[in-house]
């Protein structure tokens, strides 16, 4: 099973126009999924799990394809 590692929404000081709202698998936090992680959770669907950033664990982590640019199409969140 991969993961998707997701930001607390709560802890995101910048968020995405695009970005959705889910759970964490293990703690059940809400977290920010930005685009290019609902593309993963739409392309491995049922083999992919949300896990924030305090239940991350360890291990490798490679960024979801387009997740770089992501960032720099993100705003403060008081200007949303």
């Amino acid at each position: 099973m991969m993961r998707l590692l997701c930001m607390r929404l709560d802890e995101m000081l910048r968020v995405h126009p695009q970005q959705i709202s889910d759970k964490c698998s293990q703690c059940s936090a809400t977290v920010g999924v930005y685009p290019s992680g609902q593309r993963a959770l739409k392309e491995h669907h049922g083999n992919i799990e949300i896990v924030c950033n305090h239940c991350q664990g360890s291990g490798p982590r490679v960024p979801a394809p387009g997740a770089l640019d992501e960032p720099f199409q993100s705003k403060w969140r008081d200007e949303i």
